[in-house]
């Protein structure tokens, strides 16, 4: 009966291994959230835009144009043929 009176044991102290595994393992998923978050932030950059100058037709013609040009390649047939 007078163990209902007395106030409980504290707990042993972890095992040194066991708290080791456990930091790695904190620095390893923060080390992944730090490349989710990167990833996420590239992949929004890439949905707004920006990256598709190649076929921006707002942009200036460089000296290789000539003229107005609808298709791709010369426009006469080849003189050859």
């Amino acid at each position: 009966m007078g163990g209902i009176f007395r106030s409980p044991k504290p707990a042993p102290p972890p095992d040194p291994v066991v708290e080791e595994t456990l930091s790695r393992r904190e620095k390893a998923a923060e080390k992944e959230r730090g490349k989710e978050i990167r990833r996420s932030a590239a992949s929004r950059r890439a949905r707004r835009g920006g990256g598709s100058v190649l076929m921006d037709t707002s942009r200036q013609s460089g000296p290789q144009s000539s003229g107005t040009q609808s298709t791709l390649g010369p426009s006469v047939r080849n003189p050859r043929g």
